[in-house]
């Protein structure tokens, strides 16, 4: 599956859920299940794909991850770098973290 493949399945997800929660390499993104971010920006390119949640929350895999639905999401693996890159809300301080290596994953949510 090539990025592009992966943005458009990223589209149909968040057409289909409207938002979703965000588990990271670390864990979760603010609370599980309660927190929930909708797509803002997707971009694809040979070694990179952007995902921009809430028009601050940026995530950028480099190389080709690979894209698996979980029955309540997706997930992405084999990445061989994630940058994120966020806001905090309310507020213009800025974070920037990176990882090797993980997973990520865009969950529904519950109801």
């Amino acid at each position: 599956m090539t990025n592009n493949d992966i943005v458009a399945e990223v589209r149909d997800f968040f057409a289909t859920v409207g938002y979703s929660g965000l588990i990271l390499p670390n864990g979760w993104f603010g609370r599980p299940y309660d927190n929930l971010f909708g797509l803002t920006r997707s971009e694809a390119s040979e070694g990179a794909l952007v995902l921009e949640l809430d028009g601050q929350l940026v995530l950028t895999f480099a190389g080709e991850p690979q894209l698996t639905s979980t029955g309540r999401g997706l997930r992405l693996t084999g990445f061989s770098g994630l940058a994120w890159d966020w806001t905090e809300f309310g507020s213009t301080a800025s974070h920037h973290e990176e990882f090797a290596s993980g997973e990520v994953e865009l969950v529904a949510p519950m109801g």
